[in-house]
């Protein structure tokens, strides 16, 4: 973002604000370092770890639900259906 020149960086009205919070305490980043806390994150994070996603400033997933989880869920489901009927 820097290097486009973007004003990011900072959570204030009017600013975007895309970021997402850790459960520090899940297994699938136990025990990471201070220091290796981003590499854990990056390359070993477990999808369940995932708190909270915010786009734009907007939540899009609260304790780890997506609010159309649901819906979103089926649709695969039945995308898959269709993939393997074809096989």
């Amino acid at each position: 973002a820097r290097a486009l020149g973007l004003p990011v960086g900072e959570l204030r009205p009017g600013a975007r604000a895309d970021f997402f919070t850790v459960a520090l305490d899940d297994p699938s980043i136990a025990g990471a370092s201070e220091g290796d806390l981003l590499g854990g994150i990056v390359f070993g994070l477990s999808v369940r770890a995932i708190r909270e996603v915010a786009v734009s400033g907007a939540l899009r997933v609260r304790d780890g639900r997506h609010p159309d989880q649901a819906k979103i869920v089926l649709d695969f489901e039945a995308a898959m259906e269709a993939l393997w009927a074809r096989a």
